[in-house]
């Protein structure tokens, strides 16, 4: 049901004896808000049914964190939905039953108007996904056939609701500054375009989709919502008919299982086995996730139940570390980001000043001639390599220029937490000054702007990934790719069936405890719950685990490059370079007159700390890179520079042991230098190592 205020669908229903329903069953996607406020507003209700033009139904009933609920007291959600805040709550699609009062249906022909009462941005309305009417309330005890009574619309007839316009619609769906979006408009509080914000869009439909739209035909967007879509962002219907027209022109296969309101890449059993890695994006379905997290053990553990617990030895072939998981197909209690969730709510273009030098340049300062970003992502389309999918690692420096504030912090920290720094000081959109002074007692709710233009580039970036990843057909890059990984002696196959050949957190980047301006892991419009478990806006948990599914990066090892670090006296340091020190005239930090080289035991596949030898001459100039403590699984050399006053052995540091197989990994401070021990230690683990006092 898309459209605005007042639209409806209505839907006939035929029943032979209505007298023993009780009330009906309903399975909606976005009935509820995507901001928390509208969600707990009780006055304001999305989506409404009438049943043979009675009183209209409310759909709306929210479950606080505090388990206040906010809407209709005659419905009841089902399932795991019902644990995480129903209808607007932390699950976009929820399955509930609506209690209806007597002599509400007719024996014969029936009508159900579903209608959309209260829009609010950026939604266009909700999708019902099933319909039934229950007996006695029983849930197994339905009157309508599924395949019989409620069928499912078949992609693979649809056409073109104007195959003479296909060359139309592609230009409506590449061509800029032609859109225009509400919620962007009222950001400034404002609307009806006035004010500092517009909502007047320098992007086009191709630049936060796909370039090709293979994305909504892939996922099963039909004519009706593309072209009510179009009309949403100030389009007309023509308009949105013949881009629909150039959508289904497009010849990516279609795949019976995508839908728009099915998970994205979500596991199931038998996942591998029973598509194709072009389907594997369609997920296994809303139907594979778990009521309850305790159902995962069945599927751990062949056989388990109450009465027959895991044996230990099937526990430590589970807990393995030289074994695999196959996240693919292991089930799980949440359901993964639909791609509506994948999408940007703003474009980096809309939300960043694309003229200004800061945008313009890499994290080194070269100007590229357009937003670095675009250049990031240019690179990767023509070449895509191991480097350079490094979307992660390439935006968190760039990110970072400058920054002296964070969510959490004053002073410099994870790039995507910053508040300040000269990238977001070139932002487009209007944003509060940020002082070291302000940092932590700004009120976050005046920040909006910039935790939207952060949410939007880490967003685009992420789609980028996935038209890369899917549309040159580089999801079974995995099985050749994965690298073997070995540990005192027992290496493990890092190849996969499937998975993304890219290093780095990519779609992880996103969640709101790294992008969000507050520092409690919530976006402005969820609550603490939804910061942590929601897909609805991309959170924590969903996108770890699509992290964990998709990419097979915890198993990839590229060609082995040198980590160096250099030192001034800057707070900041120190720094590490991927391939040599930043050795030039113009670099920041140089290396003293007298040199001491030492080498250091690390736990961790990471393309920062690995070498073998120091060469014989400086390396030429090189991207500067932070140190990060991984969390380890493969222990490797670093060379490390010892500042001439730094004592030959550093206190507290290995001299020649190695240390205890017991050690623990852990974020350690980014100041390391060691002699070497005689051998690695048995374990992936970080040891106690401290550097000396003169380290800078």
């Amino acid at each position: 049901m898309f459209g605005p205020s007042g639209s409806y669908v209505d839907v006939p229903v035929t029943l032979n004896n209505p007298a023993a329903i009780t009330h009906v069953y309903l399975r909606c996607n976005s009935c509820g808000y995507d901001d928390i406020a509208d969600n707990r507003n009780g006055t304001k209700t999305k989506a409404t049914l009438r049943i043979n033009g009675g009183a209209a139904i409310a759909l709306k009933h929210f479950i606080d964190d505090n388990g206040t609920v906010t809407g209709n007291g005659n419905i009841s959600v089902i399932g795991g939905e019902a644990k995480y805040g129903g209808i607007g709550g932390t699950f976009r699609s929820v399955r509930f039953t609506v209690k209806l009062a007597a002599n509400q249906l007719r024996t014969g022909a029936n009508t159900l108007r579903f209608e959309h009462v209260t829009p609010a941005a950026p939604s266009m309305g909700f999708r019902i996904i099933d319909v039934n009417f229950l007996e006695n309330g029983d849930i197994n005890r339905k009157v309508l056939a599924s395949g019989r009574d409620v069928v499912f619309d078949d992609p693979t007839r649809w056409t073109a609701p104007r195959p003479g316009d296909t060359a139309t619609g592609q230009a409506l769906w590449t061509k800029r500054n032609a859109l225009y979006d509400e919620g962007l408009d009222l950001l400034d509080g404002r609307g009806g375009k006035q004010g500092a914000v517009s909502g007047n869009l320098s992007a086009s439909c191709a630049d936060c989709h796909t370039k090709d739209g293979r994305d909504l035909k892939f996922f099963n967007f039909s004519n009706h919502a593309i072209t009510q879509r179009a009309v949403f962002h100030g389009m007309s219907k023509l308009e949105g008919e013949q881009i629909a027209s150039y959508i289904r022109s497009n010849r990516a296969p279609v795949t019976k299982r995508a839908w728009p309101w099915n998970p994205t890449y979500q596991p199931g059993p038998g996942l591998d086995s029973n598509s194709s890695a072009y389907e594997w994006a369609a997920g296994a379905g809303i139907d594979a996730v778990l009521d309850d997290d305790r159902e995962i053990a069945k599927h751990l553990f062949p056989g388990y139940d109450a009465n027959n617990p895991p044996s230990l030895d099937g526990v430590r072939q589970v807990v393995n570390r030289f074994g695999k998981l196959n996240f693919r197909e292991l089930p799980i209690n949440i359901p993964m980001p639909e791609w509506n969730q994948w999408l940007p709510l703003i474009h980096p273009d809309d939300a960043f000043n694309t003229d200004a030098a800061v945008i313009r340049s890499t994290p080194g300062g070269t100007n590229v001639g357009k937003p670095y970003y675009t250049k990031m992502v240019e690179d990767a389309m023509d070449n895509p390599t191991f480097e350079t999918l490094k979307f992660s690692h390439n935006l968190k420096p760039w990110l970072q220029r400058g920054m002296t504030c964070s969510s959490n912090q004053v002073g410099d920290s994870e790039p995507w937490r910053g508040l300040d720094g000269n990238v977001l000081e070139a932002m487009r959109l209007p944003r509060e000054t940020i002082t070291t002074s302000n940092c932590l007692s700004i009120d976050r709710n005046k920040l909006k702007s910039i935790e939207l233009a952060k949410r939007g580039l880490s967003a685009w970036s992420s789609v980028k990934m996935w038209e890369i990843m899917h549309g040159k057909a580089l999801e079974e890059a995995s099985r050749s790719k994965g690298n073997r990984v070995c540990i005192s002696g027992t290496c493990v196959d890092g190849s996969e069936a499937r998975g993304w050949y890219a290093d780095g957190r990519n779609v992880f980047d996103r969640p709101p405890h790294f992008t969000a301006v507050s520092a409690d892991r919530s976006f402005l419009n969820q609550s603490p719950m939804q910061g942590i478990l929601s897909p609805t806006s991309g959170t924590t948990s969903t996108w770890c685990s699509t992290l964990a599914t998709a990419s097979i990066n915890h198993r990839i090892s590229p060609t082995p490059t040198a980590m160096w670090s250099c030192c001034t006296s800057s707070p900041k340091c120190p720094r590490a370079s991927v391939s040599g020190p930043p050795w030039s005239s113009s670099a920041s930090c140089r290396p003293p007159a007298s040199t001491v080289w030492k080498r250091a035991w690390t736990c961790a596949p990471h393309s920062l700390i690995s070498s073998t030898a120091r060469p014989a001459t400086p390396p030429a100039p090189a991207r500067r890179a932070r140190w990060v403590a991984p969390t380890g699984s493969t222990w490797r050399k670093p060379w490390w520079k010892t500042w001439p006053a730094m004592p030959a052995t550093p206190t507290g540091a290995s001299t020649g042991a190695r240390p205890a197989a017991t050690a623990k990994c852990s974020r350690l401070p980014h100041r390391r230098a060691v002699s070497e021990p005689a051998a690695a230690p048995v374990n992936s683990s970080w040891a106690t190592f401290r550097a000396p006092t003169p380290t800078r």
